[in-house]
């Protein structure tokens, strides 16, 4: 049976964390905008749904100076941060397109502490997918 987890579940939760042996904290369950479970009598499998962010960034190339707008996107950068970090908030994400990759990825991660993940992030539309 697959149902909605609840506040219950949380000792099963840790432990099938526990069982998967990742060197990363499970998240604090109270986040979650989504959860749900197998249940055949005990929770067999459970999936999450952390709520996180993905950035769009958008600039006027030939506003002012290029010390300026980086004085602005550092700024810019630093608010949104602080705004997202108080909405509780643990990250966010930006796909940059290949062409921009090596530069402007390149200064988030030297200039904005950015970095790439270890692991390969998929994405998947929440639309329901055809069959051909």
């Amino acid at each position: 049976m697959i149902r909605r987890l609840e506040s219950s579940d949380s000792a099963r939760l840790q432990e099938l964390f526990e069982l998967q042996g990742f060197d990363y904290d499970l998240p604090d369950l109270r986040t979650l905008v989504a959860a749900q479970a197998f249940d055949d009598g005990e929770i067999q499998q459970a999936v999450l749904a952390r709520p996180t962010v993905e950035l769009y960034f958008l600039a006027d190339p030939k506003w002012s100076t290029a010390l300026r707008r980086f004085q602005v996107l550092q700024d810019l950068h630093e608010s949104m941060r602080r705004d997202l970090h108080g909405k509780g908030f643990e990250d966010a994400h930006v796909f940059l397109p290949p062409e921009k990759t090596k530069s402007f990825g390149r200064r988030l991660m030297r200039d904005f502490g950015w970095v790439r993940p270890l692991w390969t992030p998929l994405t998947r539309s929440t639309a329901p997918r055809r069959t051909t």
